[in-house]
């Protein structure tokens, strides 16, 4: 029998590795489970990469009972970070381009809108440089972080977008927001901005389109109450990234 291969710098046995490593599952799709998007937040699993390791099933006719391939281990945003994790680090428009533009890149969102967003939800207008703030509450305690993550609360249960980014970027770790708040060093802010080019590339598949995205973003809804003001301001916010910025963000991508 061949002896498993194992590194000679680390002793790893890699025969044992790969075998732990999780395989893809399959799921049986139910009545309130039935949208690549709801199985992702199920297993925390892109609904892109869902959609891609099924790609005879139509998800507009999933029935309960359908079985669906879910990739366990799809391929995940680059945690090595070159951002400073640091909660009160302001940042220039200019040092987020790159990381913008990957998301943007890989999610296939408008790079200037997802700048445009982040200028909105945490531009600190006390900043003499006027840079955004990294990880923060607003005062009227809706919104976290670059991204604006808003909780929410429906019959007891945690449904707003700081609940959904905790279960993405730290599954099974209940407390990460309010720990990470607590904490000098925060989130990745590369992980906030990809977390965000994530779901308006979700909300845009689900509403048709990236404006209707951008409120629901903002409300829970495309329809919901101030949501179109959200988008004017978001929109307004392009004459205040500058011309450099702009430029960068609009380079082939």
């Amino acid at each position: 029998m061949t002896p498993p291969r194992v590194s000679r710098t680390t002793g790893t046995d890699h025969a044992r590795v790969a075998a732990a490593v999780p395989q893809d599952v399959t799921f049986a799709a139910t009545a309130t489970v039935y949208t690549f998007s709801a199985m992702g937040d199920l297993f925390h699993v892109r609904a892109e990469d869902i959609a891609l390791a099924n790609p005879t099933v139509d998800p507009r006719r999933i029935r309960a009972g359908d079985r669906i391939t879910i990739p366990v281990r799809p391929p995940q945003p680059a945690r090595s970070t070159v951002l400073s994790h640091e909660r009160d680090r302001h940042f220039a428009m200019a040092e987020l381009v790159p990381a913008i533009r990957a998301a943007a890149r890989r999610y296939h969102i408008d790079p200037v809108r997802l700048a445009c967003i982040i200028h909105q939800e945490s531009f600190d207008p006390h900043d003499r440089q006027h840079r955004v703030r990294n990880w923060f509450t607003h005062e009227d305690g809706t919104g976290t972080g670059l991204i604006g993550l808003d909780p929410r609360i429906v019959d007891g249960r945690p449904t707003g977008e700081l609940e959904r980014f905790q279960r993405w970027a730290a599954p099974g770790t209940a407390d990460f927001p309010g720990r990470a708040m607590r904490m000098r060093r925060a989130p990745p802010p590369e992980l906030q901005i990809y977390y965000l080019a994530r779901r308006l590339g979700e909300l845009s598949e689900l509403y048709d389109g990236l404006d209707a995205a951008t409120r629901a973003w903002n409300t829970g809804s495309p329809t919901g109450a101030g949501g179109a003001e959200y988008l004017e301001s978001v929109n307004a916010r392009r004459e205040r990234l500058g011309s450099s910025v702009l430029t960068a963000l609009r380079a082939p991508l």
